[in-house]
């Protein structure tokens, strides 16, 4: 199946680091910037990634992402003001300076979640890592593309945390349609009363090049994305977490070259010629000439 062929590339033996996918922020900045270009919204991919962010997300939900109360964006002409954006709210990513006619594009994601009840501090790992203890009322489920069983927490907006242990996960697009695979598999677990996790500290800078290249039409030509780099924190305790994400993109606009030039005729050969003239079927003259005649005949008068 799709999924155990994902997880059997994962080595066992490999160190395992973590790894966050936010793509809410990614479909705010291209949002932002069809708004400031006047594009309708079409976006031509480049890439494998491209194609599954677009087609597995943005299109999909990209009138859901204008209605996010916690998605903030901005289009700007302007470096420093995107930069000011995004340093107001928190986040040290920038994008470098862009030459006219060039626009930057910033947007935030900040999420709160609020644990119904508040969990007690406890440890984890013989004492070694700070963890929450959060008892009963929660639902727990087994999956069988889940190595563990999940738990399912409902926070105070209504939100739906879910946790399990899981090692060597895939990477990106490949993990979030794990994460899909496990919801729809999903199958209630009565084994357990609460849910002990650790608390999470998490600030990194998160690799998105390869949006690199996506480009759209607008108004004035096709407008490129030269920059894409974004900023994930994520934290977690006995109260419940917080989730701010911000990416910034730098849009270049692209010559739109037109067709190529045809390519000349080149006659070569003894050819045929003729005169027409309208109204009349026959032509006034035909010839064909060999290369026996092919000179310079001087002036025609």
């Amino acid at each position: 199946m799709l999924i155990d062929r994902l997880l059997r590339r994962r080595s066992s033996t490999e160190k395992q680091t973590s790894q966050t996918v936010c793509f809410a922020p990614i479909g705010g900045c291209l949002i932002a910037c069809e708004d400031k270009v006047l594009s309708a919204g079409d976006w031509r991919p480049r890439n494998a990634e491209q194609v599954n962010f677009l087609k597995r997300y943005y299109y999909d939900f990209r009138e859901v992402l204008k209605t996010l109360p916690e998605l903030e964006s901005l289009a700007s002409e302007s470096a420093d003001e995107v930069s000011r954006f995004l340093s107001d709210r928190g986040f040290s990513i920038s994008i470098d300076r862009i030459d006219p006619p060039g626009i930057g594009v910033a947007s935030v994601f900040k999420l709160l979640l609020e644990w119904v009840r508040p969990g007690t501090t406890c440890w984890v790992r013989n004492k070694e890592y700070p963890a929450v203890r959060i008892g009963r009322n929660h639902q727990f489920f087994s999956s069988k593309h889940a190595q563990n069983p999940i738990v399912s927490i409902v926070t105070r907006n209504g939100d739906v945390v879910r946790m399990t242990a899981f090692d060597h996960p895939p990477h990106e697009f490949e993990l979030a349609e794990l994460v899909r695979e496990i919801d729809r598999s999903a199958k209630p677990n009565n084994d357990f009363n609460g849910v002990i996790f650790p608390m999470i500290t998490y600030n990194e800078q998160i690799d998105i090049s390869w949006v690199h290249g996506m480009e759209t039409q607008g108004i004035a030509g096709p407008w490129i994305i030269s920059q894409a780099i974004q900023q994930t924190k994520f934290r977690m305790n006995e109260f419940g977490a917080k989730v701010e994400s911000a990416v910034a993109m730098g849009v270049l606009l692209g010559y739109c070259p037109g067709p190529p030039p045809k390519p000349d005729l080149i006659i070569d050969k003894p050819f045929l010629l003729w005169i027409k003239r309208e109204g009349l079927e026959i032509p006034l003259f035909i010839g064909h000439f060999a290369e026996e005649h092919w000179k310079n005949p001087g002036k025609l008068d």
